[in-house]
């Protein structure tokens, strides 16, 4: 059985359906899902508050079964009765953290895996929630907006 040390970070871009996202809001990452090709899962270990500043933690979901991880923890899936683990899903990244979903280094989970066929791989799908613009965005809209309709009553 070989044990490899494997870093997965996220590694796509910004999905086309975020396009579609009004010019008044931005995605920020709240989670991502993993397949692992090739190999299985041992064990996760979250980033740390110096990596990712989210003392609150995650939860880690694997099919029915969830369990929480915080930052800096290693947790071993077979501690929950779990085995031959290729997917998994992280929840509970904190949005107002605004990790963007194109930068390949803004969640370095790292992983244990074992029973390797092949060269490993992994897919790395981010969860993005559209974040609205601050209050301060809307009120300077608003203000800009409220000269436009000034002048036009000026110049009729």
């Amino acid at each position: 059985m070989v044990t490899h040390l494997f870093k997965a970070v996220f590694l796509s871009c910004l999905l086309p359906a975020l396009a579609s996202v009004a010019p008044a809001a931005h995605a920020a990452t709240v989670g991502y899902d993993y397949t692992i090709q090739n190999a299985e899962l041992e064990s996760v270990s979250a980033p740390s508050l110096a990596a990712v500043n989210d003392p609150d933690g995650y939860q880690i979901i694997v099919g029915a079964t969830s369990f929480s991880i915080l930052p800096g923890m290693q947790e071993f899936f077979a501690d929950y009765g779990l085995a031959n683990v290729t997917e998994i899903s992280l929840r509970g990244i904190d949005p107002a953290l605004n990790l963007d979903p194109s930068d390949a280094t803004a969640f370095p989970l790292a992983a244990t895996l074992i029973n390797i066929t092949g060269a490993p791989g992994v897919t790395i799908d981010p969860v993005v929630s559209s974040v609205p613009l601050p209050a301060a965005g809307w009120m300077l809209v608003a203000g800009l907006g409220g000269l436009i309709a000034v002048r036009r009553r000026k110049t009729v």
